[in-house]
């Protein structure tokens, strides 16, 4: 869809953030390649999660190079809920912060599911920690 009219000034704008489920490797990595602020996100849930998965978040979802066994190995183990909601939560906040850094804010938040929680820490009342 494309506009070519200018957006009412007092529109308001929704981030919407999705439940367990529409994970996939490589999803931010685009981002992650260009912007600071995406890759810092994931280094920040790899210190969070390293304690509880032994492991580095970002070099599971991000990965772009893998293939056979070990890509069919990868999609298994991002299907596994304690990969999953980090993942999920991770990539929706990274993208909220990219966001936010050009100054593109929401005015309310709604999530379905695990997205709730994104919607909790986008809007301040859950921490990144916390979730």
């Amino acid at each position: 869809m494309i506009e070519t009219k200018p957006v009412d000034p007092d529109a308001k704008l929704a981030h919407m953030y999705p439940g367990q489920g529409s994970q996939y490797l490589g999803m931010t990595l685009d981002l992650a390649q260009r912007y600071g602020v995406v890759n810092s996100t994931w280094a920040e849930a790899d210190e969070i999660m390293r304690p509880v998965i032994q492991d580095s978040l970002s070099r599971l979802v991000l990965s772009n190079d893998l293939t056979g066994a070990d890509l069919e190995a990868a999609q298994r183990r991002l299907t596994q809920t304690e990969y999953t909601q980090p993942a999920m939560l991770t990539a929706d906040l990274a993208i909220d912060r990219l966001l936010a850094a050009h100054q593109i804010r929401p005015d309310m938040v709604a999530g379905h599911s695990l997205g709730e929680y994104a919607a909790l820490m986008v809007s301040g009342i859950l921490s990144f920690q916390d979730a």
